[in-house]
């Protein structure tokens, strides 16, 4: 089992995530499995929100077929993945790092699980 990170610009895109119980890496170079997994937050104008998930299932095949029901909810790049989000996105300190593509940094990773395991 392996932890995957992700920020999102948008706190909105964090809600469609767990309404549609998907994780949308985009052009992230991210290969999840099942089990794995997700911390995924996303931060703007000094707000930040987070929540944690488990893979499910690599939904790219059903997303490519646009007559699919979930094809509205794939990312416009990259892969989709099924998630059972373990929360919904709760408010967290919005003073994190995050490197290219999103990843969170290393540093930050421990602080903001802590902050959602207390939240939750």
């Amino acid at each position: 089992m392996k932890t995957f990170t992700m920020n999102y610009k948008k706190t909105s895109s964090v809600l469609k995530d767990y309404l549609w119980g998907v994780f949308r890496p985009g052009g992230a170079n991210m290969k999840p499995e099942t089990g794995d997994v997700v911390l995924l937050t996303a931060k703007e104008d000094g707000f930040a929100v987070g929540m944690i998930g488990t893979i499910m299932d690599d939904i790219t095949d059903i997303v490519s077929n646009p007559n699919a029901p979930e094809h509205k909810h794939a990312g416009d790049v990259g892969s989709t993945y099924e998630v059972e989000w373990k929360n919904a996105p709760v408010e967290i300190d919005s003073n994190y790092s995050c490197v290219q593509s999103g990843y969170i940094t290393t540093e930050d990773r421990a602080e903001i699980l802590s902050q959602l395991l207390i939240k939750s």
